[in-house]
């Protein structure tokens, strides 16, 4: 009867949509220096599938079933997709995240310079910041076996003419940084020097040969130069 149909429609048309929640990855996106354990959780009564390549997953991909390592690549990235699908076949939204395989860096504070003091205080410090850092001041190699680095130390400069080079590198695990180089030269005075100038200008075309001066308005100051070739 159109009762009867009216009733089954309403019932029909009034029940909720089967929703599945989309599947939690972790850990999140971030800069890693190391490898991680990847986790997958999801509502339950569902089956999750993933990549790792970055494709978004299909019942043809990966069933999750316990966590699994993401392995460090230096300089790489990995992306991690996942949905999760129910017994009905209804699918969740795709979740996604990307491990960007960071590399350890360090850096000496203050630059390489010229001191008329005696004496130089020196601060590292690293990305991450909770890597290790590892120095030495005589300018051989530092490892993971040279000083580790906990304050600020000083670099002593007691006679015009000294020199001393700190070299610097940073780890986090066994992964190392760049080694980071800085060398203080103690003078009998320190002044300001204005920064050279080209005649004729720079950054414009020229149609000939070109005699080019550099100049500087600090007196008697000594201007190095090199002539790097066209590529």
């Amino acid at each position: 009867t159109d009762y009867a149909w009216a009733y089954l429609y309403h019932k029909v048309s009034s029940t909720p949509a089967v929703v599945v929640d989309a599947p939690v990855i972790t850990p999140v996106t971030d800069p890693y220096y190391e490898n991680q354990n990847v986790t997958i959780t999801a509502q339950d009564g569902v089956t999750i599938y993933y990549t790792t390549d970055g494709s978004n997953p299909t019942t043809l991909s990966n069933v999750y079933s316990s966590s699994f390592p993401a392995e460090y690549v230096s300089g790489g990235t990995m992306t991690i997709k996942a949905i999760a699908i129910n017994a009905q076949g209804v699918a969740s939204e795709v979740a996604m995240e990307t491990y960007t395989w960071g590399v350890p860096t360090v850096s000496i504070n203050p630059d390489s310079k010229y001191v008329a003091d005696d004496h130089v205080s020196v601060i590292l410090s690293s990305t991450p910041a909770d890597a290790s850092i590892y120095y030495t001041i005589h300018g051989s190699e530092p490892t993971n076996e040279s000083t580790l680095y906990s304050n600020a130390f000083t670099v002593d400069l007691p006679n015009v003419g000294d020199e001393v080079t700190v070299k610097a590198i940073a780890y986090v695990g066994n992964l190392p940084s760049e080694i980071a180089t800085a060398t203080y030269t103690r003078v009998n005075k320190v002044i300001d020097v204005n920064a050279p100038f080209f005649s004729p200008i720079e950054n414009y075309t020229y149609y000939g040969d070109q005699e080019i001066e550099i100049l500087c308005t600090t007196e008697n100051a000594d201007i190095y130069y090199e002539v790097v070739p066209a590529s």
